[in-house]
């Protein structure tokens, strides 16, 4: 093991007792620390426009062909569905991945910090339905939409 490589192993384990420490001590609690960015009220929406109100703050977007979404036309099961998003659009914060006849339509997100804007999610569908996934680049909402065909429902039922 080198130098360095014993340097980022003393420098990770003195972080995790650090913030051990702080949670035994009542500083912060695990969940909030683990999860402080997490979406309740989108999660919570019942409708596509309140999830993207809840996630970027406003309903209204601006069709792109500059997303990319990878997602089958034709899925036999809606119980486990990939769907991957990329773009070329600059300075992108998040994307997210919205499906419109879902019970609870908010499906996922990714905030970006300088990272390549792509994600890769398995979503569940309750029936046909079109996904709408969201990138929100230079503090403007962008949508590309597609349809999915279910053949049977991933709710069971």
């Amino acid at each position: 093991m080198s130098s360095s490589e014993r340097r980022t192993l003393l420098k990770g384990t003195v972080a995790v007792g650090v913030i051990a420490a702080a949670a035994d001590a009542g500083l912060i609690r695990p969940t909030h620390a683990l999860a402080a960015d997490w979406p309740r009220n989108a999660f919570a929406a019942e409708t596509v426009a309140g999830a993207v109100t809840a996630l970027f703050g406003r309903a209204a977007d601006t069709p792109s062909n500059a997303i990319m979404v990878k997602a089958p036309r034709r899925a036999p099961t809606g119980g486990r569905i990939s769907v991957s998003v990329s773009t070329s659009l600059p300075n992108v914060d998040s994307i997210a991945i919205v499906i419109d006849k879902n019970p609870l339509p908010f499906s996922s997100r990714l905030r970006l910090s300088g990272a390549e804007p792509f994600i890769s999610a398995d979503v569940r569908m309750r029936e046909t339905s079109e996904v709408r996934c969201f990138v929100c680049s230079d503090g403007k909402l962008y949508v590309k939409r597609q349809l999915v065909r279910v053949a049977v429902s991933g709710f069971g039922g």
